[in-house]
């Protein structure tokens, strides 16, 4: 995949591989928290960056930042999930995301791209495109998450972007 930048930032510079990738410069301390019950957790090591394993609790989400637990917290759906959570563990999955809200920082990163969300017939799934599209504007509006959506590796990278800017910001660096 390669993006044109528009002229006021570059002369139509197209980005390599290596660049659409960039992880910025990891600070130090950082760590990535996943929880216990994540099913797929992304790896970090190729990264240099540290990760650890530890419940996070009931209340919601998969990833967080050590020392930040109860600043930050970003929930991980694979595109059958996340129909899944909209669908019949809607109320379960409010809850999550209320409780989301009540954090300096929420992150909900969906691992598909929002065309392809928003085909559920493809996947056989019960939800609507229009269900689809409300349920996140309103998580959105509503509840103050920010919603990436990608693939795998692009979810982790925003992931990482996401952590590394809250860090900084709370560390003053």
């Amino acid at each position: 995949m390669t993006i044109i930048r528009s002229k006021r930032h570059e002369s139509n510079k197209i980005l390599t591989t290596t660049q659409f990738n960039y992880i910025p410069p990891i600070p130090n301390g950082f760590c990535i928290v996943y929880d216990t019950r994540e099913q797929l957790p992304y790896t970090f090591t190729n990264l240099n960056i540290n990760s650890l394993k530890q419940c996070l609790g009931t209340s919601g989400a998969d990833y967080s930042i050590k020392g930040f637990e109860d600043k930050i917290r970003i929930e991980r759906k694979s595109q059958s999930d996340f129909y899944g959570s909209i669908g019949k563990d809607r109320k379960r999955f409010e809850k999550t995301i209320k409780f989301l809200s009540t954090l300096e920082f929420a992150g909900l990163i969906i691992e598909c791209t929002e065309e392809e969300l928003l085909c559920p017939e493809i996947t056989y799934s019960d939800v609507t495109a229009n269900s689809i599209y409300g349920t996140i504007i309103s998580f959105q509006v509503k509840y103050g998450v920010h919603v990436y959506f990608g693939n795998r590796n692009q979810c982790r990278q925003r992931l990482i972007h996401w952590g590394i800017q809250f860090y900084k910001m709370k560390r003053n660096l």
